[in-house]
């Protein structure tokens, strides 16, 4: 009997834990050796996507750190995820860190084996934003319309570091809080007058910039 016991258990294979079976090539009557791959097992509660990043940008990179993922090839939504494990050395072939992310796997959105598309945004310096529209350009490079204390359009340039949706996060000789024309900016000239904010009358509309991380 216990010969008999033995050999069962010799012939049960048990998962080490709890998930999803796929589909398998064995066949009753079929021999297994020790190694042979009998079938895969996936856990579907969250899924590990594993991404690397330039040397450049490695230190930026931050344990929890937000991340998004989508299904490449596909028009699928975003996932969110977060920075679940860091590699302690670059790669010297590549000079890329490799970076892992979790994923939880809300309505089974998330396919084991896939290939995703991941993106992240690493914490940058404090910048000023302002309205994109309210961004000019000619052959001397980018430039806005900012209204002066006394009311007189002062051409500033600027330096385009960022544009995020509607908005362009800038670096020049404007403060935030200092008030930008947006609408209307391409027929302003140097030396107009405009002592408010809005409702001006040359049909152009203005906006305060603000600080943006």
């Amino acid at each position: 009997m216990r010969a008999a016991d033995y050999a069962l258990k010799q012939r049960t294979i048990i998962a080490p834990f709890d998930g999803v079976v796929g589909l398998t090539s064995i066949e009753p009557g079929d021999y297994v050796r020790a190694g042979d791959v009998v079938t895969t097992i996936d856990n579907l509660s969250a899924l590990i996507v594993e991404f690397s990043v330039p040397q450049e940008e490695a230190a930026g990179v931050k344990l929890g750190q937000k991340v998004e993922a989508v299904l490449a090839g596909a028009g699928g939504g975003r996932l969110e995820g977060a920075v679940s494990a860091i590699d302690s050395r670059v790669d010297v072939a590549s000079r890329t860190l490799k970076i892992e992310a979790t994923f939880a796997n809300h309505a089974g959105a998330l396919l084991p084996g896939a290939t995703y598309a991941v993106s992240t945004t690493n914490e940058g310096s404090p910048a000023t934003s302002v309205p994109g529209l309210a961004v000019q350009w000619d052959r001397t490079g980018a430039y806005v319309w900012k209204i002066a204390k006394d009311g007189a359009a002062q051409r500033t340039g600027v330096i385009i570091l960022q544009r995020r949706d509607e908005i362009a996060l800038v670096d020049g000789d404007l403060a935030p809080g200092e008030v930008v024309i947006v609408e209307g900016a391409d027929r302003v000239r140097p030396g107009m007058s405009f002592p408010q904010t809005s409702g001006v009358s040359t049909g152009a509309s203005a906006a305060r910039s603000a600080g943006a991380p």
